[in-house]
Order: structure tokens, then sequence, then C-alpha cells
């Protein structure tokens, strides 16, 4: 993570160096996310299936001309991201209930700052850069079904605020089933946009590279490790 940031700083420090060409524009971005993840079960004890689930982001951006053909954008928008988990267990050892099937769905909020290299011809354009996010609030709704014997068939449901962890925290201290998530998510994104006027149209990728899981995402601890997949549309309008 330290190399991520330090290559984030680097992009920034050459190509603001540069002004012989600067030209700074700022507005107002929106749009929705396909929101997915990569789910990378630590433990073969568990059948797993992930959906994407629609989210949606509004904000603020940047944009700093270098030159006619290179720029630099960057954004700090508020991001919804969400996704649902059924996770099934049949014939475990050591789980009392003979079948178990967890659905949980997870919607994560965060302040979420890309930073982007600009390429441009014409009124296209090609850009990639890192990203960060900070986590806000979340919330948890899960609904999970047991039997037991074959016979006896038991159903809960409910929903639950999740919370932001930063850094280490106490796993003790933690109440039954409390709902955490790793409060800084991270990696790179890469897109194209097309710019009419004083809009601006974006489809972009994100690709995290930081676990969104720390342990307690669902009812089964360490099960995986969590990344954020994210596919986006927005539309931005230039002051």
């Amino acid at each position: 993570m330290k190399k991520f940031f330090i290559s984030a700083l680097l992009i920034f420090g050459i190509l603001t160096s540069y002004n012989g060409f600067a030209q700074i524009n700022y507005g107002i971005t929106l749009g929705v996310n396909s929101n997915n993840v990569a789910f990378d079960l630590k433990k073969d004890v568990a059948d797993v299936e992930i959906n994407p689930a629609i989210g949606f982001h509004a904000g603020g951006i940047l944009s700093f001309g270098i030159t006619p053909f290179l720029g630099l954008n960057t954004e700090l928008y508020f991001a919804g991201k969400r996704f649902e988990e059924t996770i099934i267990y049949e014939d475990v050892d050591g789980r009392t209930a003979d079948y178990s099937e967890y659905v949980n769905k997870h919607w994560y909020n965060y302040l979420k700052l890309p930073v982007n290299v600009v390429f441009r011809k014409r009124d296209f354009r090609l850009f990639m850069g890192p990203y960060v996010s900070a986590g806000i609030f979340g919330v948890v709704s899960w609904d999970e079904m047991h039997i037991y014997y074959g016979t006896d068939e038991y159903n809960y449901d409910g929903k639950d605020f999740s919370s932001p962890v930063f850094g280490e925290y106490d796993k003790s201290e933690l109440e039954d089933y409390e709902r955490i998530f790793n409060g800084i998510d991270y990696g790179f994104t890469g897109g194209v946009g097309y710019r009419y006027g004083p809009f601006l149209i974006n489809a972009k990728y994100s690709h995290g590279l930081g676990n969104i899981d720390p342990e307690k995402i669902s009812y089964t601890d360490d099960l995986a490790d969590i990344y954020n997949r994210i596919i986006s549309i927005s539309l931005s309008y230039f002051m």
C-alpha cells in the first residue's frame, strides 16, 4: 500500500510540474455503478455465489490540462458499493446443521478519491490511475436458513448497520455478529470518455487491491478475502 501512495504522488508531481499549457476546470459528477467483488475463498468448506448490484456516486471533479494531449483528472465523491453473497454449507464436519444457507446483501458507502492521467484525442479521452476510498458507513441485510436432522427447518432474517474499521482492531471487543468492514479501499481505475461542450461522459472500471473483509463481514469468520470490482458510467458538468 505504501508503494501505491508513492506512485500516486509521483504521477501528480510530474504532471503538475509542467505549466506551459495550464488549464483548470471544475464541476460536478454523478453516475451509476455495477458493483461486484472478487471472492477469494480461504476455506473450501462452502459453496459461494456472488451477485452484482447497482449503486450510485455523486461529487465533484477537477480537470487539469497539461498539454493539448495530456491532462490530469481528480474527483472526490460519495460512492455506494453493493453486492449480494449466498453461502451454503452442506454436511460439513463440525457444524450442527445438516444444511445452512446465508444470503447477505452488503451496501458499503465510501468517500472515493481517484487521480487519473488523461490522454486526449480531440474530444475523446483515455485515462488511468490509482484511487483510494475511506469508508463512512454500511448496511447489511441478512436471511439465513438451517435444516437439522434432515427435516427441522429454522429461518432468521434482519438488517444491521456496519461500521468501518481503520488499521488494527481488537476482535475480542466486538459484540456477537457485530458488522464491520475495512475502512480503507484502494486500487486502480481505467476507462474512456467523451467531452461535448461542458459535459463529459466516462465509462470506467475500478480494480480493488485492498481486502474489504476484516474477518467479520458475514457470519463466517475468515471465510474469504474480498476485493471490489466496479464498472461505472458517470456524467460530469464543468462550470
